[in-house]
């Protein structure tokens, strides 16, 4: 008997190949805490899809998944009891829907609804500096301040789980507060990490090192109707007890 396809089957058959790319599992440890897993499409090892996982110190710290690249649908970071300690919804790298951050227990510390482009129970201020119009930066509010989406618990709880002391630093008794300085363009990328006031190398290196890895996400300050360069400074202590 022969086979014969019609032009709509053949174009049927095409589709589902199309949707159904073969992925390749990915395992990365980028330190001894951490370990991360995800998959890449086989036909491009560049671009991530499906399921994303992180563990710390062998526990499960964030869930995700990628579609194309791209953040896709509920992004959540829990506690070592599994306790929410933020959930984030994309579409396509979109921030979608009503973001939550939680405290230590798994209750609502606030929340931005990007439906509405509205903050529920705002969080405590973080003291920010934001380009004007005529390239001077400025200590103080804009017209609407630049918001770090992430709540207090759940970046508290990331360092104590990620950061790491230099051994160097420790041998030669070096500690202190580095006070990381992070740039946000006017989209509220996070686009620079640096230490103004040097400490010392190596405790330099892991602070921005532990707040570069945290991926920080941020609503830009906004001015005079448009949206400005901001910077925010994050302390991180390093002390030998």
């Amino acid at each position: 008997m022969k086979l014969s396809f019609t032009p709509l089957l053949i174009l049927v058959f095409i589709a589902i190949k199309s949707f159904a790319q073969e992925t390749k599992k990915v395992v990365e440890e980028p330190t001894e805490r951490v370990k991360i897993i995800y998959y890449v499409l086989k036909e491009n090892k560049k671009v991530k899809q499906g399921p994303f996982e992180q563990y710390d110190n062998g526990v499960l710290a964030v869930t995700g998944f990628y579609k194309m690249d791209k953040k896709d649908s509920v992004w959540q970071r829990f506690s070592s009891k599994g306790i929410v300690l933020s959930k984030k919804t994309y579409t396509e790298d979109k921030k979608t829907g009503v973001w939550d951050f939680n405290k230590n227990d798994g209750t609502t510390d606030w929340q931005y609804d990007f439906t509405n482009d509205s903050c529920i129970n705002k969080p405590k201020e973080t003291p920010y500096s934001y380009l004007s119009s005529n390239g001077e930066w400025i200590n103080g509010k804009a017209d609407r301040d630049l918001l770090w989406l992430r709540s207090a618990s759940e970046f508290q709880y990331y360092l104590t789980r990620n950061i790491r002391y230099p051994a160097d630093a420790i041998d030669r008794n070096r500690q202190g507060k580095v006070f990381v300085e992070i740039t946000i363009d006017e989209n509220g990328n996070a686009t620079d990490f640096s230490v103004p006031a040097k400490v010392y190398p190596s405790l330099d290196a892991e602070a921005i090192r532990v707040v570069k890895f945290f991926h920080p996400e941020f609503l830009p300050a906004e001015k005079d109707g448009k949206k400005v360069r901001s910077k925010v400074r994050v302390a991180i202590q390093f002390g030998l007890g």
